[in-house]
């Protein structure tokens, strides 16, 4: 009798655990809910109760605008140079004088430029856009040809095709052309050509 009695309780203790287990999972999703509630209500009371805005006032806001716009024309109006190495590019050949007709003279340029530009943040962008200014200078300089070149207006044209590849470069990359030209005026630091 006694291992009857033992079997009775361990079966009806077995049952008790998962009632327990199942009231526990019923109470889970009843305290998560509360305390969504809790937090939301306390977010609400928070945000429209006790948070108060620092009121805006007009004339410490147009002194703020005003010494902003103020930095900004300043460092607009402040010329900076920006530079590249000298490159070597070859350029169009030309025929060789009294020579055969397949006979062709190579040149070459040695070309160092550098850039007018206003502000250290198109100086920046410049830097930052250098492979791609470098890769179109080297096409326009391929397309010159000798007699071109070896002319002060040739040199002044390249001058501003070299300004306005750059420029043009620059409205590209950015997708939308800034107030004014990044570049205003192109130099040659070092012009060879042979």
């Amino acid at each position: 009798m006694s291992t009857e009695a033992s079997s009775e309780q361990k079966a009806a203790e077995v049952p008790k655990p998962s009632r327990d287990l199942g009231r526990l999972l019923v109470l889970i999703p009843l305290v998560l809910s509360t305390l969504a509630t809790a937090v939301t209500f306390g977010f609400l009371i928070y945000s429209k109760f006790i948070f108060k805005r620092p009121a805006i006032r007009e004339p410490e806001e147009r002194l703020k605008l005003e010494s902003t716009e103020k930095k900004l024309k300043e460092e607009e109006k402040k010329v900076v140079f920006f530079s590249l190495d000298p490159i070597t590019v070859n350029i169009a050949s030309s025929p060789v004088a009294g020579g055969d007709l397949e006979a062709r003279r190579l040149h070459y340029v040695n070309l160092g430029v550098a850039f007018e530009t206003h502000g250290d943040r198109n100086k920046d962008l410049l830097e930052s856009l250098k492979p791609y200014i470098l890769d179109q200078i080297i096409v326009i300089l391929g397309k010159k040809s000798y007699e071109q070149l070896a002319t002060i207006q040739g040199r002044y044209v390249l001058q501003f095709q070299i300004q306005e590849a750059v420029n043009q470069i620059v409205f590209t990359k950015l997708g939308a052309p800034p107030r004014d030209p990044p570049v205003s005026h192109t130099f040659f630091n070092q012009f060879i050509v042979q």
